[in-house]
């Protein structure tokens, strides 16, 4: 955040939040996968039972609707926030930003490459950016 908030304060600190909130939501999941792990190795019901019950309502419950909506919305959308306000910071390669966001489309698609590729690249990219730039003389 602190790259692109000189140049885009408000966006900077919308995607931020959205994405705090996307990373509250990873914790449900994690919470929810060991719910379900603990349960399964507890002899008490079947893994196979215990996947039917959790896979069986197509429906979504309001509590799922929550999660996805603050899981993916707030990921996603936090992520591509903060990626536009670095773009228009100009303070990392922007083609490296591109890599960024089109890892969070393509997450969103159903395409058969790994978009993770595109992230790890990305990421990598920039941090080596990060680590050549000269330190600001104090």
């Amino acid at each position: 955040m602190a790259l692109a908030r000189p140049r885009s304060p408000k966006l900077a600190l919308i995607g931020a939040i959205a994405l705090a909130f996307g990373l509250s939501g990873q914790s449900v999941l994690n919470g929810v996968d060991f719910a379900a792990y603990q349960i399964a190795n507890s002899g008490h019901i079947s893994a196979a039972a215990l996947g039917t019950a959790l896979g069986a309502n197509p429906v979504p419950s309001v509590p799922g609707l929550a999660f996805m909506i603050t899981f993916e919305g707030g990921a996603a959308g936090g992520i591509i926030l903060l990626m536009i306000a670095v773009w228009r910071s100009h303070t990392l390669p922007r083609t490296a930003v591109v890599l960024i966001i089109a890892f969070q489309v393509l997450s969103m698609l159903p395409v058969p490459f790994p978009g993770t590729v595109l992230a790890a690249v990305g990421m990598a990219w920039m941090a080596v950016h990060i680590l050549r730039t000269p330190k600001a003389a104090a």
